[in-house]
């Protein structure tokens, strides 16, 4: 079995490819090796999928971190989107990559004082 970014449970983005494993895989396979010989060897079954199920939930409390950070940013914000809008005084509307394109020119947008501008 490889341990390469593949595609199924074990990888969150559809579109990883290659690379490292997944968080979500390397959790498992942690957890399956401190096991030893007790886990089945066709992890299709109940415990298996139980395994399955908490790797995933294990790396998503594992990323945190990560996630809040990027809270912090406009073009990568997802939780706080409604946070920065309410912030830049932008009405959501459309999807929610339409809302963060919004948002971040609205971030960037450089106010102007010349005359020609004012006027």
């Amino acid at each position: 079995m490889t341990l390469n970014g593949g595609f199924g449970w074990h990888n969150p983005w559809p579109f990883e490819w290659g690379g490292g494993p997944t968080p979500d895989e390397a959790i498992y396979h942690a957890w399956r090796d401190a096991l030893g010989s007790l886990p089945a060897k066709d992890d299709t079954g109940i415990d298996g999928l139980w395994r399955q199920c908490r790797s995933s939930a294990i790396a998503s409390v594992a990323t945190f971190c990560e996630r809040a950070v990027l809270q912090a940013f406009p073009h990568v914000a997802t939780d706080h989107l409604p946070l920065w809008e309410d912030y830049l005084g932008v009405l959501p509307a459309g999807t929610e990559e339409e809302r963060r394109a919004d948002v971040v020119e609205a971030y960037t947008r450089q106010p102007r004082a010349d005359g020609q501008t004012v006027a």
